[in-house]
């Protein structure tokens, strides 16, 4: 999924209902605002770079890229690390065409 900051779902690619793909997003954002939040107010600040949600029946990794987040879905019986190292490639290859899109 593709997410902005907002948590508007921009774009998703799956076979998930786009209702649940829409609350699954709002939802990465909410937690990803909070952490980021959370993560600033620090003594020593550092940029989040990930998080990992585990849910009942699934897992999401979530990761900036630009100015948008990349969620990928994954099993729970999935390695956290594997997800977490797909998240981070997935945003990666992103990053150059995102950080030529504009908001509006």
């Amino acid at each position: 999924m593709l997410v902005d900051h907002t948590g508007t779902l921009i774009a998703f690619s799956g076979e998930h209902a786009e209702e649940e793909v829409m609350r699954v997003a709002a939802i990465a954002s909410n937690i990803w605002r909070c952490h980021g939040t959370t993560a600033e107010s620090l003594p020593n600040p550092g940029r989040l770079a990930f998080v990992h949600i585990a849910l009942e029946k699934a897992q999401l990794g979530v990761c900036a890229s630009s100015d948008y987040m990349v969620v990928c879905h994954a099993s729970v019986t999935t390695p956290a690390g594997h997800l977490k190292a797909r998240t981070q490639a997935v945003a990666r290859q992103m990053q150059p065409a995102l950080s030529q899109v504009t908001r509006s």
